[in-house]
């Protein structure tokens, strides 16, 4: 296969040039194109792939959202008989469900900022890599109102996911809770 390539004075006709040549040479088989066709394909490819790895990150993060539901109610079924324990010595329905909140709070903030800060870090090593920017320079920014978006939607569903668990934690009975082992 040969390759001729051909400088413009004028950039912004070159699409129509490729064109030219390309119905100029039809019957030897040449293929017309101009290289910002070739950047634009290139970028789509890029941008395609980029929504895949978003995809990928966000059914990651709702099958996280899910995991801190299910594991809220295997905590209101294996603490049982604490539960039980607590309600026989007094502690009031809103406080037992307050506390498994609390408690999911507290795992689900430790999640939330530790892997903001660790994309972020991995982020801007990559834009200060040479190999990574081809040796360019490129501005790191981050879009905040995004990120704490997302962040604030993580934080809310995961709330969510536990409400149901704690509601059910509070209204154990301390006589039914303590009556197996």
């Amino acid at each position: 296969m040969t390759t001729y390539r051909v400088r413009l004075t004028d950039p912004g006709v070159a699409k129509t040039r490729a064109e030219d040549f390309e119905r100029a040479l039809l019957t030897n088989g040449a293929q017309g194109i101009s290289y910002e066709e070739i950047l634009e394909q290139g970028q789509a490819q890029f941008r395609g792939f980029l929504a895949l790895i978003q995809g990928f990150m966000g059914l990651g993060l709702v099958v996280g959202i899910a995991a801190v539901g299910v594991i809220a109610f295997r905590a209101v079924v294996e603490r049982r008989q604490q539960i039980g324990m607590l309600r026989a010595l007094g502690f009031q329905k809103a406080l037992v469900a307050q506390s498994f909140l609390f408690e999911t709070v507290f795992v689900v903030a430790l999640g939330v900022v530790s892997g903001t800060i660790l994309a972020l870090v991995l982020a801007w090593q990559l834009f200060s890599d040479e190999e990574f920017t081809g040796g360019q320079s490129a501005e790191f920014v981050v879009p905040w109102p995004l990120v704490i978006s997302i962040l604030v939607i993580a934080f809310v569903m995961a709330l969510v996911m536990t409400w149901v668990p704690s509601r059910q934690a509070s209204n154990v009975a301390p006589a039914e809770a303590l009556r197996y082992e």
